[in-house]
C-alpha cells in the first residue's frame, strides 16, 4: 500500500519549495489535466531540484504561481527583460499560455512520472520528440490574457 499524505496546492507548493531547495526530491500524484496526454490525472510525478540557469525549452517543471500553487507545465520560453530572466509555460492541453514568471518561481523539473507500474524518465528520446510537438503547438496558443480584477 501506498504511503502518503494529503496536502492542498498551496501545501503541496510551499513543502515542495523547502524540500527542493534543500536538495530532496518531491514525489506527488497528479490532480489536474493541464498536461494530457504527456501527464494524466493520478500519475505520479517525481520532482528533482533544478538549476535555474540551465532552465531549457521543452523542459517539464514545477512552478509556484503568483497564488501560491504548486502547477506542472512546460516551458514554452525563456526572455530577458533587463537584467530578469522570465520563463514562460503552458499546459499540453492548455488553450492559453501561462502568464510569464520569474526564474525563482521554477521549483524544479519533473525527471519521472509513473504510470501504474510503469515508468518514464523524462531524458528518454520520445519525450525530447513530444517536447518539440508541444513547443510547436505552444506557438499556435493565445498568450495569457490578464483578468480585469
Amino acid at each position: 500500500m501506498e504511503k502518503g499524505i494529503k496536502l492542498s496546492p498551496k501545501q503541496l507548493a510551499n513543502t515542495s519549495q523547502d524540500l527542493l531547495a534543500l536538495g530532496f526530491k518531491v514525489r506527488f500524484r497528479v490532480m489536474g489535466e493541464s498536461m494530457e496526454p504527456t501527464i494524466l490525472a493520478g500519475d505520479l510525478l517525481t520532482v528533482a531540484p533544478i538549476e535555474r540557469d540551465k532552465i531549457r525549452l521543452g523542459q517539464v517543471v514545477m512552478i509556484i504561481s503568483d497564488q501560491g500553487r504548486a502547477i506542472v507545465h512546460r516551458v514554452v520560453s525563456c526572455q530577458k527583460n533587463g537584467k530578469r530572466k522570465l520563463i514562460q509555460t503552458c499546459g499540453d492541453n492548455a488553450s492559453v499560455k501561462d502568464r510569464p514568471i520569474e526564474k525563482i518561481q521554477v521549483l524544479g523539473e519533473i525527471v519521472e512520472v509513473q504510470r501504474g507500474c510503469s515508468r518514464v524518465n523524462s531524458s528518454c528520446f520520445l519525450n525530447g520528440i513530444r517536447a518539440l510537438w508541444y513547443l510547436i503547438r505552444a506557438c499556435r496558443v493565445s498568450e495569457h490574457i490578464e483578468k480585469d480584477s
